[in-house]
């Protein structure tokens, strides 16, 4: 977002929580109004609650049977709502 350095918030943690919430809020609520606005449709979306929503998840044992169990699932719905509509997460917990 234009509003943080270099598009991003600071990994630093004395910078980071300099910002407080009104701030990080009002400048979602600018983006999600203006278009042009970079991270507008992810504004919108938060401001409006139409949040992305979890229709599946993948386990282990999916995985076994089909490694490619993620990528089939996210083209079908894709086919069926459109590229824009989908969103694929992967998530592969460790030990």
């Amino acid at each position: 977002m234009e509003w943080l350095p270099n598009g991003r918030f600071s990994v630093n943690l004395t910078d980071h929580l300099k910002l407080t919430d009104t701030e990080v809020i009002s400048a979602m609520r600018v983006a999600a109004r203006d278009k042009s606005v970079p991270g507008h449709t992810p504004a919108r979306r938060i401001m409006q609650r139409e949040h992305f929503k979890r229709v599946a998840e993948i386990t282990d044992a999916d995985r076994d049977i089909d490694p490619d169990s993620t990528e089939l699932l996210s083209t079908e719905l894709k086919n069926m709502f459109g590229p824009a509509a989908v969103f694929t997460d992967q998530y592969i917990q460790k030990g």
